[in-house]
């Protein structure tokens, strides 16, 4: 079974400002769909990008979200699930979608 990366697509932008702003989410079936007002962008995250969005607003460590990720989506320990959680993060964060 293929795991999914966890990175957000853009699928459509216009231009705005880069100060981050109050996100809009809305659910796509398994998907989270997030509204950018500020930089008129809307993005689309899939289940794994979602599950790590949804931990970091709830406050969880990031033990706790690499807990839920290999738990939700039978990761093995090998696999270096820390990384990608942080690559994900950073790219959360570059994007305005969430603050820290």
């Amino acid at each position: 079974m293929r795991r999914e990366s966890p990175k957000p697509r853009t699928v459509w932008r216009k231009g705005g400002s880069s100060v981050a702003a109050s996100i809009e989410a809305k659910e796509l079936g398994g998907e989270l769909m997030l509204y950018h007002p500020e930089r008129d962008e809307i993005h689309v995250l899939n289940p794994t990008a979602r599950l790590v969005y949804e931990s970091h607003r709830q406050g969880k460590s990031l033990s706790e979200t690499e807990r839920a990720l290999r738990e939700e989506f039978r990761v093995p320990e090998e696999q270096d699930v820390r990384g990608e959680l942080e690559g994900c993060l950073a790219m959360l964060r570059d994007k305005g979608l969430i603050d820290g």
